[in-house]
């Protein structure tokens, strides 16, 4: 998950194990004195109102030790969501964090599945440059799109209207001017991208509501019986589309791997990066005639289902499985997003 700042509850569930150690010292430290103090008043421990304040501290010290430093680290632990780049599953960014509950315990048994939410720290090419602000590790929440031995390729999806070729970027900014995401203000909308357009092949979903072809040419050329053709992108493994509804956009990008690394090509930039950094149209020939390759084993290719507005393996490449936290099972909070299976 990307860094943000959090709430003191967030805060909370992501000390660090010295920072436990420490509170339970402390919290020992400040029982002890208390009952010194009692006993040195005439108010032994063992009798009425005293007894219940140490056992109520004793309580608290338990209570702690097991939840952090046994729960936490072993078994499960809460995580908000900072960023946009996993909506509409999960809702972060300006909208409010969702808090998922992450299963550590899963993992240890067998490999993540295809399509699961996954809790992980990324690799350090992944923050490289960034201001984190953040004394504990930085944790990225990604769908595991595919494993080692998987060929994963991606195409973008275009819209063409009367022979001109349109990106999700360029439609998104047409359907905003247009007042088909509402009355928001355009100018943050285009700079936030927190409005989404999905490629059908009957048009274009904006935030999941259908703006036809007929709609589509009228907003470009004045004339619904303009030509309009639209191609969804998509993303496939071992030469086989994966269906994915959960997915807010449809991907922008042409993407495969070439000597264990992400190609990518932008349709909305125009460019090329190779393991996340740009190319020049010379080399990017040379890596393009290469056939696609498979996920490295023993490691995990990693997608936001914001599709274009994802940091996500595209960048920086394939997870290796020493890195994945666990798996996210659940939204707990707040009440309106609960949801039990992710």
């Amino acid at each position: 998950m990307e860094p943000t700042k959090a709430s003191f509850t967030d805060w909370l569930s992501n000390l660090s194990i010295v920072q436990i150690l420490c509170a339970v010292v402390l919290l020992t430290a400040i029982r002890l004195v208390s009952v010194r103090l009692l006993t040195k008043a005439g108010k032994p421990p063992s009798k009425g109102l005293s007894r219940s304040a140490v056992e109520v501290a004793d309580s608290l010290i338990y209570a702690f030790a097991i939840a952090f430093l046994l729960i936490k680290p072993l078994v499960a632990q809460p995580f908000y969501v900072p960023t946009g780049s996993m909506e509409p599953t999960l809702r972060g960014d300006n909208k409010g964090s969702d808090r998922v509950w992450v299963d550590k315990i899963n993992y240890r048994f067998h490999s993540p599945k295809h399509g699961d939410v996954v809790v992980f720290i990324p690799p350090a090419r992944a923050t490289a440059g960034e201001n984190l602000n953040t004394s504990g590790p930085v944790h990225y929440i990604k769908r595991m799109i595919a494993a080692g031995g998987d060929k994963i390729e991606v195409t973008a999806g275009e819209v063409i209207i009367n022979g001109a070729i349109y990106s999700h970027r360029e439609i998104r900014i047409a359907l905003l001017h247009d007042r088909k995401f509402g009355n928001e203000d355009v100018q943050d909308a285009e700079f936030m991208a927190v409005d989404h357009v999905k490629f059908v092949p009957n048009g274009v979903l904006a935030n999941g509501k259908l703006v036809t072809k007929e709609e589509l040419a009228e907003i470009y050329s004045n004339s619904p019986a303009a030509r309009v053709q639209v191609k969804p992108g998509y993303v496939s493994i071992n030469g086989k589309k994966l269906d994915e509804p959960y997915t807010a956009e449809d991907p922008d990008y042409d993407l495969k791997l070439v000597d264990g690394k992400p190609l990518k090509y932008d349709h909305g930039s125009g460019g090329y990066r190779y393991d996340g950094v740009p190319i020049d149209d010379i080399e990017a020939r040379e890596l393009s005639a290469k056939p696609a390759e498979t996920v490295p084993k023993g490691e995990f290719f990693m997608m936001g289902d914001n599709r274009n507005d994802s940091l996500d393996s595209t960048e920086w490449g394939a997870l290796p499985a020493k890195r994945i936290v666990g798996k996210a099972d659940a939204i707990f909070w707040p009440i309106d997003r609960v949801n039990w299976s992710l």
